[in-house]
């Protein structure tokens, strides 16, 4: 995750170079992949945590740790996005 943080400008680069979209395009994606590449850490970390569980037969407990990042992250979208009124951008949230 560290290193996608810190490979973040070759890795967009790169990609922007191969999709070949519009510059107004291109601007709406770099602003949302540098808001959202500081996810990647905890993203990875989800995955290590649900592997784990899934090895050890605990289903119960990977659904659990799922549905409570689920509801979490409805709350925080809902507080950020509404509530304090930062927008939609780093919300993977349609746009309220």
């Amino acid at each position: 995750g560290f290193i996608l943080i810190a490979a973040q400008s070759p890795i967009r680069e790169a990609s922007f170079f191969f999709m070949m979209g519009t510059s107004e395009v291109e601007a709406i994606a770099r602003e949302y992949i540098d808001i959202r590449i500081y996810g990647a850490p905890a993203a990875l970390l989800n995955w290590v945590v649900l592997g784990l569980l899934f090895g050890l037969q605990r289903m119960r407990a990977a659904l659990v740790v799922q549905l409570v990042l689920n509801v979490c992250n409805v709350i925080l979208d809902i507080l950020f996005v509404v509530g304090f009124g930062w927008g939609y951008q780093g919300s993977p949230s349609p746009r309220l």
